[in-house]
């Protein structure tokens, strides 16, 4: 047997299996795995088995993808405070207001920009922690 029928019968296996997918896709994760406690044919484990793993391995990117945005938010949430900071300073090198609201311009500026920093940086705590809980529920994929 050549290496291009053996490939061509590895690719029609394949395309057998994965031929009910659409009808798995509408599952839930629970209900997949529940299926392979159940008596199945060889056929229909392999198929199960390899969605079951697709499905899982998607998850997981997901779920990395969210951990990575929150941790995006952690690290962006000091140069946005730093700016509107700047941004109260600058406001008053301008000189469009009285010398003596200056004060206390800039410190409502700098307790905005705590505020901003304090709260994006616990909205990225909480993504990353969401993604970390949900990656340990979904276990370990390979």
């Amino acid at each position: 047997m050549s290496i291009e029928e053996i490939a061509a019968q590895a690719l029609a296996e394949r395309n057998e299996r994965r031929k009910n997918w659409a009808l798995y896709r509408k599952l839930p994760l629970e209900a997949i795995e529940e299926m392979l406690q159940k008596p199945l044919d060889p056929a229909q484990r392999a198929a199960l088995l390899e969605y079951l793993l697709v499905l899982k391995r998607q998850m997981k990117a997901n779920f990395e993808k969210h951990e990575k945005l929150g941790d995006f938010r952690e690290k962006a949430a000091l140069p946005i405070a730093i700016s509107i900071a700047f941004f109260g300073a600058w406001s008053m090198g301008l000189g469009r207001l009285p010398v003596g609201w200056h004060p206390w311009v800039i410190l409502g500026f700098n307790t905005l920009a705590a505020g901003v920093w304090l709260a994006v940086r616990q909205s990225g705590f909480h993504i990353i922690a969401k993604a970390r809980d949900q990656l340990a529920a979904l276990g370990k994929v390979d």
